[in-house]
């Protein structure tokens, strides 16, 4: 199998899940109050990004035979100085931010990272798969 140099460029790796406490998240989490509120950290990585480009960055709760949650839609613009392993203008670098997941239920549900160039069209996207479950009896 041969690899183009596109499918090295502009793409997004999900690193970690926390919460504002610095606990690791799982696949399988309990809040005490469905329905519920919790705030989490992420951390990304981005793989062979322009530097001083105007990406999107879209982050979307979903769950089965529902629709989705808009939790962030925003515009990064990477600076030159933040790149490691530049080379042609593109390179490597890391972000993170935090965010807050409205559970209306127990049960299944996914987080859609997506990067985006300027015109809205996809460049890559990540998915996470969490299971939230209530501590109520």
């Amino acid at each position: 199998m041969t690899f183009k140099q596109s499918d090295f460029q502009e793409k997004i790796k999900f690193q970690s899940l926390s919460t504002l406490y610095g606990s690791q998240f799982s696949t399988i989490n309990y809040i005490k109050n469905m329905p519920g509120k919790i705030t989490l950290h992420a951390y990304l990585d981005l793989f062979n990004v322009k530097e001083k480009y105007p990406y999107r960055f879209q982050l979307y709760l979903v769950r089965p035979n529902q629709y989705s949650d808009n939790i962030i839609t925003s515009t990064i613009t990477i600076e030159e100085s933040t790149l490691i392993g530049n080379i042609n203008g593109y390179g490597k670098t890391s972000i993170n931010f935090d965010f807050v997941l409205s559970l209306v239920q127990s049960g299944d549900y996914r987080l859609d990272f997506i990067l985006l160039d300027k015109e809205n069209n996809e460049l890559d996207k990540q998915y996470i798969y969490l299971f939230f479950g209530s501590d109520e009896k």
